[in-house]
């Protein structure tokens, strides 16, 4: 894509000071040399021929203009051979500053960029996540109140106000203690915007089923596949998706800070992926995306900047139950190699 100077067609654009233009972004950001350290699980049974999972340790900004390049050579192809990636899914710092720390009490990461600082360094990346989707490709990136007002404007010029989706809302869940002291209305949400590469896009519906016993108004049992899935999650009882951070006791819990819910990331990559196509989290922290991607039998990139986050991403993947929610049997993964990176 190449990109005009200013604003086109009318739209806005959010002016601060360090904006970069994009075209110099993708063309001079130095791209990673990948140096893959091992190689781990094997599960023959579903290994994809000539594929191998990554899991990426370092800046993801120079590994994401090195996977440009993989795509623009056809490593990166989806499920029906088209290049690209079909999902990417990222949490990325939301500029809380804060320090966080794994349960161990190894600090995990830093989220403390503030202002244009910030905004210019998650726009940099989006700018390569868009050249990496496939045609039919989407984008889920997961914030809070802090600054998804302005990411979305960066989204609208990234990737076109007529490609924005949907502003899901994910309730967190119950909340008590000091969270419900503040003298204003007790937050209790978070947003996950989503946009796709164009308006051909795929799209699996889903749905919430019926609850035992459910009849129509004219007394007749439903005859639809059930309730349609909304953009307000974890709001009504049928559609239970608290926070894990919330939970006292989870099989799935793994010391990381922020780690997110497999049953939310299960929504995500069954509504915008197919079975084989690739799945990217380029800030993996603690591997939910990965894990669930493995699980639906999805392909997986990962990429983090956090020895620790990798550590633990790696441990969970090799130690993978079968279930959504980390119950069940054993599952082998498939093949995955752990690379380090530097700059070339």
């Amino acid at each position: 894509m190449v990109y005009e100077k200013g604003p086109k067609d009318g739209r806005c654009e959010l002016i601060y000071q360090g904006k970069a233009w994009p075209q110099d972004i993708l063309e001079n950001t130095p791209a990673a040399v990948l140096e893959p350290l091992r190689t781990l699980g094997g599960n023959p049974s579903c290994a994809t021929a000539g594929w191998s999972n990554m899991l990426i340790l370092g800046d993801n900004l120079p590994v994401l203009k090195t996977l440009l390049e993989m795509k623009e050579k056809g490593t990166l192809r989806d499920s029906r051979g088209q290049p690209g990636i079909t999902l990417i899914y990222i949490d990325p710092p939301f500029s809380s500053r804060q320090e966080y720390r794994a349960s161990s009490g190894i600090k995990a990461y830093e989220d403390t960029l503030t202002g244009p600082a910030f905004v210019e360094f998650l726009r940099r990346r989006l700018l390569f996540l868009r050249e990496l989707l496939t045609e039919d490709g989407s984008i889920y990136v997961h914030l809070d109140e802090r600054k998804s007002h302005y990411i979305k404007v960066i989204m609208d010029e990234i990737f076109g106000e007529e490609n924005f989706q949907r502003e899901i809302i994910w309730r967190i869940g119950w909340v008590s203690g000091f969270k419900t002291r503040a003298k204003n209305w007790i937050r209790n949400h978070d947003v996950i915007l989503f946009y796709t590469k164009s308006r051909n896009f795929y799209f699996h519906k889903l749905y919430l089923p019926y609850p035992p016993g459910y009849r129509r108004r004219d007394g007749q049992p439903p005859r639809g596949k059930g309730y349609p899935l909304e953009d307000t999650w974890n709001c009504y009882p049928q559609d239970r998706l608290d926070s894990i951070q919330i939970m006292s006791f989870s099989g799935e819990k793994t010391g990381f800070p922020t780690q997110k819910n497999e049953k939310l990331l299960e929504r995500i990559i069954l509504a915008s992926s197919r079975k084989g196509d690739l799945v990217l989290d380029a800030f993996c922290g603690s591997g939910t995306a990965l894990s669930v991607a493995e699980k639906l039998g999805r392909r997986w990139i990962g990429i983090d900047n956090s020895e620790v986050a990798v550590q633990i991403a790696e441990n969970r993947l090799l130690t993978l139950r079968r279930n959504i929610g980390n119950t069940g049997e054993r599952l082998k993964p498939r093949p995955f190699t752990l690379y380090s990176t530097y700059v070339r």
